[in-house]
């Protein structure tokens, strides 16, 4: 009988996922996992396996939590620019948010692993591209729905979205560019309004 885990996965997932995205995946390493879960070096391996293993696990459950808003059929009872807004407001509008100044794992990941870890990179951008897929899916719904002007398209919106919340990424690494971020954000909700059909 296979001996049950002692700790919850999820959990300790998200102590992880957390840690590498706050130190990157060279500068981490296993005895700083296994002080921050609280778990032994060979606990950890039997769970995950090894330190790519335990990378590529914790950018899936990332992933995961970056899709969820995705995926809520919430969002549709909203105007576009309301549905954005709602988005938008949950990862950016507390200051203390800790997730704020840390940009995005998965474009962080795509510039570090780019040059020497060949597999680790190509994992990451298949988890980019399955994120900007359900971005398509999810804007999709607006166009197909006649909740915007004729001739935009899902995949413009989703590509509009990216780059305003990749500034938005940058910029929050600057406290101090709160109020910045801020009329950033009034002014990108604006001109989301202008695609709505009325």
């Amino acid at each position: 009988m296979a001996k049950k885990k002692q700790f919850n996965e999820v959990v300790v997932l998200s102590q992880i996922s957390q840690y590498f995205w706050d130190h990157g995946y060279f500068a981490t390493k296993m005895d700083e996992l296994s002080a921050l879960t609280g778990l032994t070096k060979s606990s950890l391996y039997n769970a995950f396996g090894n330190k790519e293993a335990l990378f590529t696990q914790s950018v899936d459950f990332y992933i995961e939590q970056q899709l969820a808003p995705f995926k809520s059929s919430t969002a549709q009872t909203l105007s576009l620019s309301d549905a954005v807004s709602a988005m938008l407001e949950m990862k950016f509008s507390d200051h203390r948010n800790p997730l704020m100044t840390q940009g995005c794992l998965l474009t962080n990941s795509i510039l570090e692993l780019k040059s020497n870890e060949a597999v680790l990179h190509a994992h990451v951008i298949k988890g980019y591209e399955e994120v900007h897929a359900a971005m398509v899916t999810f804007f999709e719904w607006f166009v197909k729905n006649n909740k915007v002007v004729e001739g935009i398209s899902a995949v413009q919106l989703t590509d509009l979205f990216i780059t305003f919340q990749q500034g938005l990424n940058v910029q929050s690494r600057n406290l101090q560019a709160k109020e910045s971020m801020a009329r950033g954000g009034d002014l990108f909700l604006k001109l989301l309004k202008t695609l709505e059909v009325v």
